[in-house]
């Protein structure tokens, strides 16, 4: 087996990891999880689009800022929403508000509602998602894809002629 191929197996052995990776941080039960920031509420700290990687705790106090999920009954019910806990506590509900915003929330999650807190901020990479649901944006990456192939394809023709060659 040749170097290269030992390479391309090495690289789609690591995609595949990753992408299950991922998709297992977004099971129910995993403490990690990963939120598409969208909106204001939370500029400066966070922008639309950006990734936040929450990471449950057995508990949370003012300062900290957390994915929650809007409970049932109230406005926007089961929405994800990203704010900082300004008060409150898990057992009455957590007094929220997000950094860009002058009042405090109209919900009040307790501590089953919360996902998690916000571990890890990645700038930016969810926009990729919402641009790859826009036409332009799915057939740039298909013609992406398809270059890639065509590139791949010539260079293993290329080195099978070397090969045929030596």
């Amino acid at each position: 087996m040749s170097a290269g191929s030992v390479l391309r197996r090495t690289r789609v052995a690591a995609a595949v990891l990753a992408v299950a990776a991922f998709v297992a941080l977004q099971l129910p039960w995993s403490p990690i999880r990963t939120v598409v920031v969208t909106g204001p509420s939370m500029q400066p700290t966070m922008d639309g689009g950006d990734i936040a990687v929450t990471v449950r705790r057995a508990t949370y106090r003012a300062g900290d800022v957390v994915a929650f999920r809007i409970a049932a009954g109230d406005p926007g019910a089961g929405k994800l929403v990203i704010h900082r806990i300004v008060g409150g506590d898990g057992t009455n509900g957590y007094v929220m508000r997000g950094d860009n915003r002058e009042g405090v929330d109209p919900w009040r999650p307790r501590r089953g509602d919360v996902v998690g807190e916000v571990a890890l901020l990645v700038p930016r990479l969810g926009l990729l998602p919402a641009l790859l649901r826009t036409p332009l944006g799915l057939a740039t990456f298909a013609a992406l894809v398809t270059i890639t192939a065509i590139g791949f394809r010539r260079r293993n023709e290329q080195a099978e002629a070397t090969r045929a060659i030596d």
